[in-house]
């Protein structure tokens, strides 16, 4: 953007010659690009918001040493260095940022020429790791990258290289652990600038998108909303994006009303606001005031912010303002150029004075990504997904302020024109800077894990352990947490107890008697009483129905004779809680033999306590002697735990049959081995009638069949029984 207001600008411009002027940029059309984007034009073409330094007297801005504040220096003041353990430097997250034409001066980390890159040599200027992974792709996500911004290096205005560098290096300062990719638009166009967001908000690993650009915002702006959301399947991604650095914008003609930014109007971007930064001798904090005093002062920029005239008021808003409109920004940072920070430029500045001191809010933006990386660094430590902008971070932000002011540093002096800071929200920094010892545990919270991965009904358990959290603000004593666990049964909550388990990791131990099988969700609540920071989790628990024991039982009935009322089993409940008999089922599985199973409910009687007996009657009498399995199948109707209880049933033998034929009609002799044959030979024939008998009322298909074909060889048998042995029956 412009270094002086708007109207001091325009006179300004209006003394140059055409030759002289810089580039002013107008709206464009648009290209068309795949249908799952809608498209803004967003008012003018989108510019980086970013502002040199430039010193009084006409005095170089390109230095050969660094000016302006360090990383450390930054870290230091917002408490980022502050935060405990290996959370604070974004490991493992990927920071896409978004900007138009290539920089050259940055390669990617595995090109052997980067440590001559702008990166690797800002890096060991101040001490800084290089990142795990820098990658420069263009806006589809490819490796061939666009031409360099047409403006030319070295223009004093700005060009898209300079913000580049701002925008890569101190992400980088804020969150050194994180892997950069930078992708590359074609032009300025909104049109290619937006392809490029929706490209890095899919791309694998990328946790937070960071804008450092934008214009006056549109009435087809909301159109573009979908842009700035999490894609399907994907991790949460934040968006981010600079609130603007000309202060409020003049009101556009016929209205009163004053334009705000895009994206940074956007309900699902964060928009991110300028501060005017003051450290102690000791590069303590010592305060902030608003950015600028807006277009109206002829001062050096400003942060944007106001109320914008197309988004409607968000949720997340509501208790902080009333307009009814999206108002801008959110939150804010350091920007004014006279606090800025040390850039490394060798594109625009040369090898021999590659420094310059840069502000906006374009250092803002990409500050503010480097937060939300280590936040996701540390939900990630605890196994959570990262935030999810509109739905998550920009509430979780909102929220915060309400519960935990402190979190923030609010800004209460300072203008951007038509707006002032004050305490509590304003139109020029938001909710305020951030306190990063506080504020980024509390988005993290205590992450808390529910362990107890099942319980058995009327099994109590003490002491037994429930959950384990970590807190992301360091060791304290176990004393400083309360617990409360809602077991999900309907039963009171109660209290657990916090057990150290070395350094800031913490137990949750519980005690408990569930009543009942079923699935209940459990929900564990932790709270820091010394600095407030909670956290809770939830999961469903799975109660299995206590164990059933059976003892079988051995039954005694005589050939041909039916089982009546005979006890054929008893169990007992593990469960110490008293159930009824109704509780339970009983199924008996008798098996007569050759095959042939059929089954009968029992009757379940109560003995004492929780110990039944199982009592039953057979559908048909046994027609031979022998040991006869029965199977007492019993359920808990209510859990479903079942026993299978291995009875036996004793059939005595039958009496002798006599023989068929008087031995005065046999041939010769007594009775012997023929009629003895012939004896058998009918038994086992009307015992094959029989039983298909009763697979024909009782019995499946296969049975039938079966026991037919039985009939039909035992009927042969006699039959060859008779005339092999030439006998005759009775009679005939």
């Amino acid at each position: 953007m412009s270094s002086f207001f708007w109207k001091s600008w325009r006179n300004y411009l209006s003394s140059l010659s055409s030759s002289q002027r810089p580039r002013r940029w107008h709206r464009l059309e648009l290209e068309q690009l795949e249908d799952r984007i809608q498209l803004s034009s967003a008012g003018l073409v989108d510019h980086p918001t970013y502002i040199l330094f430039k010193p009084p007297g006409n005095q170089p801005y390109q230095t050969a040493a660094p000016t302006g504040f360090t990383p450390q220096q930054i870290q230091n003041a917002y408490g980022i260095n502050q935060l405990y353990g290996t959370i604070g430097t974004g490991t493992g997250q990927t920071i896409a940022i978004i900007d138009a034409y290539d920089e050259p001066a940055f390669v990617d980390s595995t090109d052997p020429n980067f440590i001559n890159s702008d990166l690797h040599k800002f890096d060991v200027q101040f001490g800084l790791p290089d990142p795990p992974s820098f990658l420069k792709l263009n806006q589809n996500g490819g490796t061939t990258l666009p031409g360099t911004d047409p403006a030319g290096a070295g223009n004093p205005n700005g060009n898209w290289e300079g913000e580049e560098a701002l925008d890569v290096e101190w992400a980088h300062a804020i969150a050194p652990g994180a892997n950069i990719i930078l992708f590359e638009a074609n032009s300025d166009n909104p049109s290619y600038l937006l392809a490029a967001v929706a490209t890095a908000a899919r791309y694998p690993g990328v946790s937070v998108v960071s804008m450092s650009f934008g214009g006056p915002e549109s009435s087809s702006d909301p159109s573009s909303n979908n842009v700035f959301t999490t894609p399907a399947g994907h991790q949460g991604v934040t968006f981010l994006a600079s609130s603007g650095d000309e202060g409020s914008y003049e009101p556009p003609p016929n209205t009163t009303t004053v334009a705000v930014n895009y994206p940074a109007a956007s309900p699902n971007v964060i928009g991110v606001g300028g501060t005017t930064l003051t450290l102690t001798a000791n590069n303590n904090y010592s305060g902030e005031t608003a950015w600028g005093n807006g277009t109206n002062s002829g001062t050096q920029g400003g942060s944007g912010g106001g109320i914008s005239q197309y988004e409607s008021e968000p949720a997340y808003q509501k208790s902080v303002q009333n307009t009814g409109r999206r108002t801008v920004p959110d939150v804010a940072f350091d920007a004014d150029p006279a606090t800025g920070v040390a850039v490394y430029d060798s594109y625009n500045n040369g090898s021999s004075t590659p420094w310059g001191q840069v502000g906006g809010t374009s250092l803002a933006a990409p500050c503010w990504g480097g937060l939300i990386a280590i936040t996701n660094e540390g939900l990630a430590e605890n196994g959570l997904p990262s935030l999810d902008g509109p739905t998550q971070t920009l509430p979780d932000l909102y929220n915060l302020y309400l519960r935990k002011p402190g979190d923030f540093h609010d800004i209460t002096s300072g203008s951007n024109g038509a707006y002032s800071a004050g305490p509590g929200y304003d139109e020029v920094t938001g909710l305020g800077s951030p306190v990063a010892n506080r504020l980024i545990p509390d988005l993290i919270g205590l992450p808390v894990h529910i362990v107890l991965n099942g319980a058995t009904e009327g099994t109590p358990f003490t002491n037994a352990t429930i959950a384990t959290f970590t807190d992301p603000t360091g060791a304290h004593p176990a004393g400083n947490y309360t617990v409360t666990i809602n077991w999900g049964d309907g039963t009171a909550a109660t209290t657990g107890t916090v057990v150290s388990a070395g350094g800031n990791k913490y137990t949750v131990l519980g005690s408990h008697t569930y009543l009942n099988a079923g699935t209940y969700l459990l929900t564990v609540t932790v709270q820091n009483t010394a600095t407030n920071i909670a956290g809770m989790a939830t999961a469903n628990l799975d109660v299995a129905d206590a164990p059933l024991q059976g003892f079988a039982q051995a039954l005694n009935s005589a050939t041909a004779g039916f089982v009546s009322n005979a006890l054929v089993g008893v169990f007992t409940d593990t469960d110490s809680t008293p159930r009824p008999t109704s509780h339970y089922t009983a199924t008996i599985i008798w098996n007569e033999g050759n095959g042939l199973t059929f089954s009968s409910p029992g009757t379940i009687v109560h003995l004492f306590g929780n110990t039944f007996s199982v009592y039953g009657s057979s559908p048909y009498s046994f027609p031979y002697g022998g040991l006869f399995p029965i199977q007492v199948v019993v359920t808990d109707v209510d859990g479903g735990a079942s026993v299978t209880i291995n009875s036996v049933l004793s059939v005595a033998d039958k009496t002798a049959i006599p023989p068929l034929v008087p031995q005065a009609l046999a041939d010769t002799g007594p009775v012997n081995a023929p009629f003895v044959s012939l004896e058998d030979a009918l038994t086992n024939f009307l015992n094959a009638e029989r039983l298909f008998l009763i697979a024909l009322a009782f019995g499946t298909p296969a049975q039938k069949q079966g026991t037919f074909g039985n009939l039909v060889n035992a009927f042969r048998a006699y039959e060859a029984a008779i005339f092999n042995y030439d006998m005759k029956l009775p009679g005939t």
